[in-house]
């Protein structure tokens, strides 16, 4: 993992630990202002603290651990069920001023039910948020880091020839994967059920192929490496957001 992996997907514990105390604060809040029929409420007050799973990371590399492609298939954790999930009714005008109020620039209000939880769960939120970004767009320079472009390229190039070796030359790029066709501009998508034999079979090459090529290994230590060089340019980031998280844990652990 990088530096900005660690700020990006940071550790599951206290990511769930935040999680659960937001969303108690949240059910009660929400509940107290008429809504505690709605199952959903704790989650959506929970839903400010904004960082991923830890285990996310993998999406990152379009990594599928072979046990994992009959759920998921070729695509990113969660995405089936993201877009299959029936959501619940939209919310009323008086649940959502419960919820955030008036938000500002994405902020809720403080008397709402989210910022309440803010106050009493994330100290320094604003500048939590601030840093995240910072590193969110720091992460995608990489993109244009002559050093990792040349690794990637090459990973890329052995992970394909595997694939070919497997019965599936049309995949020329990780990101063919998302269609049989292996044209990432394709709007053939992979035929239902979701995932089906065809795409599980295509995903266990793929996460097979990384791991024997050294994609996998090759392409994420690059990363790691680019991204340092970026974050050496900014001294103190890293150890502030460290600081900041801690604020977050112990404001949990002392509610």
């Amino acid at each position: 993992m990088s530096e900005a992996d660690i700020i990006m997907y940071p550790d599951q514990a206290d990511t769930d630990a935040i999680a659960a105390a937001l969303e108690a604060f949240g059910t009660r809040c929400m509940t107290e202002r008429g809504f505690g029929g709605v199952a959903s409420a704790g989650r959506d007050v929970a839903a400010v603290q904004r960082v991923h799973e830890e285990a996310a990371i993998r999406d990152v590399y379009g990594y599928v651990p072979p046990e994992d492609a009959p759920k998921q298939g070729v695509t990113a954790r969660g995405w089936y069920e993201s877009m299959t999930r029936n959501d619940d009714a939209a919310p009323s005008p008086a649940y959502k001023e419960a919820l955030h109020g008036q938000t500002v620039n994405g902020h809720p209000t403080p008397d709402s039910c989210q910022g309440q939880a803010i106050a009493r769960f994330l100290p320094h939120y604003d500048r939590f948020l601030q840093i995240n970004s910072e590193i969110e767009k720091l992460n995608l320079q990489v993109e244009n880091d002559s050093a990792y472009k040349k690794v990637e390229a090459d990973a890329t190039q052995r992970w394909a020839a595997c694939m070919a070796q497997a019965g599936y030359s049309q995949f020329k790029t990780v990101e063919s994967l998302s269609s049989p066709t292996g044209d990432e501009n394709s709007n053939v998508g992979w035929p239902a059920p979701n995932p089906g034999p065809e795409e599980v079979a295509v995903a266990r090459a793929s996460s097979t192929c990384m791991i024997d090529t050294r994609y996998l290994e090759d392409v994420s230590r690059a990363n790691a490496q680019a991204v340092h060089r970026l974050i050496a340019k900014k001294p103190g980031l890293i150890t502030e957001w460290q600081k900041l998280r801690r604020a977050q844990v112990d404001a949990v652990a002392g509610q």
